[in-house]
């Protein structure tokens, strides 16, 4: 398989942030219909000091887009799709060419000009579904995914119930698609699976294409709901949309991905303070039902029980107070597993 090449492309000159949207819009159909995907893409204003870089006497009022693909060959890819394009993209914005200035990076000057604009693309996660409808051609949709370097990191073959669905698609709670879009999604198996790449977000929904999967036939007939999908609903895959929509997707397919940052005490000691006992787990058996409340609820009972009571000794009776309390979950010190870190080897 040929190694990604990745390259910045720069058009400076748009004269509105109108024109920017649509040149977005046709860069990514342009670039992903000659086999790359973009991952990154900014506005910045044309007398910002690093649109100097990349055109002469840039206007202070234009608007300047930069995008970043990466791909097979990007490099040549891009220049045939771009450079040799001008005078059409041109009339595309009723603009004349020489108010427009297009660039195109080379394998020696990339990592220079993505310096320069401080852009640091970084190795991302994100959650990928494939849909019910989709789910018998999951061998098909995964070629395409490995074709575009995404590594599976994760992956898990599920039905979810209705309420499991909904809890998922919670944003949407009250839209008139949340139940339909929630018994959809439980009609079947899905696929679920955590995939890793560089821009992995926005190059997944890139190569998603547009939800609804009949304009997508018609518009973008090379991405995957376009392949592999029927219509707006029945689109084949699901893709986070943002960073904290696929760290709220992962986890919730995935919890046991959610690793601790042992080196960030505050927010290790916050994310303890305030995690919820199961609704379900063992103690069941023993007739006792824990309470699902965080341990900084259970201390400010605890707490308000001491300023009741006014001991003498507060603290003993707080000790007290806690194993009266919860004495199903009170074991032996040396049965209390501790936590696993992984932590660098000391030199000899």
């Amino acid at each position: 398989m040929m190694s990604c090449q990745r390259v910045l492309i720069v058009v400076c000159g748009l004269e509105e942030e109108k024109s920017s949207l649509v040149l977005s819009e046709r860069v990514r159909d342009a670039v992903f219909a000659n086999g790359l995907l973009c991952i990154g893409e900014m506005d910045f204003q044309g007398g910002d000091t690093a649109t100097e870089r990349f055109c002469d006497n840039p206007n202070e009022d234009s608007v300047s887009k930069y995008f970043v693909v990466d791909g097979p060959d990007a490099f040549t890819v891009a220049r045939n799709v771009i450079l040799e394009k001008e005078d059409a993209v041109s009339k595309m914005y009723n603009q004349e060419s020489d108010d427009l200035t297009f660039y195109v990076s080379t394998p020696d000057t990339t990592t220079e000009d993505l310096l320069s604009l401080n852009i640091a693309l970084m190795s991302e996660q994100t959650l990928a579904i494939i849909k019910p409808d989709a789910a018998k051609r999951a061998r098909e949709i995964l070629d395409v995914i490995k074709k575009y370097q995404f590594t599976v990191i994760k992956m898990k073959k599920m039905q979810l119930t209705v309420d499991a669905a909904k809890e998922f698609y919670i944003e949407h709670s009250g839209r008139e698609f949340w139940v339909p879009l929630s018994e959809f999604m439980s009609s079947g198996p899905i696929f679920v699976a955590v995939l890793e790449r560089t821009g992995a977000i926005k190059a997944w929904r890139h190569l998603l294409g547009p939800t609804n999967s009949t304009e997508a036939k018609e518009s973008h007939p090379n991405c995957i709901r376009a392949l592999f999908g029927t219509d707006f609903r029945r689109n084949a895959c699901h893709g986070s949309d943002s960073n904290e929509s696929a760290e709220r997707e992962m986890h919730f397919f995935f919890p046991e991905l959610k690793m601790p940052n042992y080196n960030d005490y505050e927010n290790l000691v916050k994310e303890v303070m305030t995690m919820k006992n199961p609704t379900i787990d063992g103690h069941q058996a023993s007739g006792v039902v824990p309470k699902n409340e965080s341990l900084s609820e259970t201390l400010t009972r605890g707490l308000k029980a001491v300023i009741d009571a006014n001991p003498e000794n507060p603290i003993k009776f707080l000790g007290g107070w806690l194993i009266n309390e919860a004495p199903s979950k009170i074991t032996a010190a040396a049965d209390i597993p501790k936590p696993i870190v992984n932590r660098p080897a000391k030199e000899p």
